[in-house]
């Protein structure tokens, strides 16, 4: 194999929430069956980086949709102080580890126990009517 053909490799650690680890170790193994590209999730995860990049470049506009995304929060200053406290506790195993990552964390969580039963709530309502 010529030297130019060889990509470096950079090495990055990704600690992602329980629910997004399941997502993902559900999700890959489906498209190795059912794709006609071999994906492993290292692959998949540099796809999702292009693809994301390449929205934002083809979208001039996409910094400004990065404002709307914010939310601003007023948290309860006894659940306040226990997220820190967890926080850091997980500096001090993880070495970095961010509020911002957490609070994202139990947000994907929440959203994926939640849509479950949303979803079968809907489809109740849709056959009562």
């Amino acid at each position: 194999m010529a030297e130019s053909n060889k990509k470096k490799k950079i090495p990055y650690s990704l600690r992602v929430g329980k629910s997004m680890n399941q997502k993902l170790t559900r999700h890959i193994p489906i498209l190795q069956v059912t794709d006609s590209k071999f994906f492993n999730m290292h692959k998949w995860i540099e796809n999702a980086i292009e693809e994301k990049m390449r929205k934002e470049k083809d979208n001039p506009e996409s910094d400004i949709d990065l404002q709307t995304k914010s939310i601003s929060l007023k948290i309860n200053e006894h659940i306040y102080k226990k997220l820190t406290k967890k926080i850091d506790s997980l500096k001090s195993i993880h070495g970095s580890y961010s509020k911002k990552t957490w609070l994202v964390e139990a947000i994907q969580e929440k959203l994926a126990s939640e849509s479950k039963e949303v979803a079968k709530k809907l489809k109740q309502i849709s056959r009562d009517y």
